[in-house]
Formats: structure tokens, C-alpha cells, sequence
């Protein structure tokens, strides 16, 4: 129904992209972010944190809760779908044994 391959490969992609890296919302209200080239400062309310901009990755985000990230992966993963067969796709992330989340929908047709 559909090509295993070239999910397996988008969501590989995904995960190394993120992987070991400090995942920060880029539509977040409550965060402040300055990128420099070799740090990225951010601050919420009193706190500054500083980190090296190497280590992080912004995503179009309000915040990176579970259920955030499984429709980022769901829309991502959907993209490279063509169709076909496939009506629906779902996205299970998990942060520990336990807790996980699923974002589900209708694939475009």
C-alpha cells in the first residue's frame, strides 16, 4: 500500500536531525530567542540560557509538548506520501515507557 522504504528513510531523517539536539519552539509567546552564529541565546521570563548553536534546531512550533511533535512528524511524514492506497497515517511518539502520544488523520487526497 505503500513505499515502507521511503517512510522508514523520512522518519530516520527526522529523528537524526533531532537527535542529541536541543529542540526549541520557534512560535513560542513565553521564549525569547537571539541566534548567533556560534550561540543561541534564550530566555524565559528572568532566566538566560545560552547554548551552542550547533546543538539546536528550531521547529514551527508553539511549544514542544508530545502532541505538538507527533502532528510535526504526522505532516512531515505525510508529505512524502504520494497517495496511492493510504487514506490515513498515524504518528505514535513516546518520551518514556509510557507516555506516549498518536496524532492521526485523514491523509490529503
Amino acid at each position: 500500500l505503500a513505499d515502507c522504504a521511503a517512510v522508514k528513510r523520512r522518519v530516520r531523517a527526522l529523528c537524526a536531525e533531532l537527535d542529541d539536539r536541543v529542540v526549541l519552539p520557534k512560535e513560542s509567546p513565553w521564549l525569547t530567542v537571539v541566534d548567533g552564529d556560534e550561540a543561541v541565546e534564550v530566555r524565559y521570563a528572568e532566566r538566560v540560557y545560552r547554548l551552542p548553536a550547533a546543538e539546536v534546531v528550531r521547529l514551527p512550533l508553539a511549544n514542544t509538548s508530545m502532541e505538538l511533535l507527533a502532528r510535526f512528524f504526522w505532516e512531515a511524514v505525510a508529505a512524502g506520501l504520494d497517495g496511492g492506497h493510504v487514506r490515513t497515517l498515524t504518528v505514535a511518539i513516546e518520551e518514556t515507557e509510557g507516555q506516549s502520544c498518536r496524532y492521526r488523520a485523514a491523509l490529503p487526497r
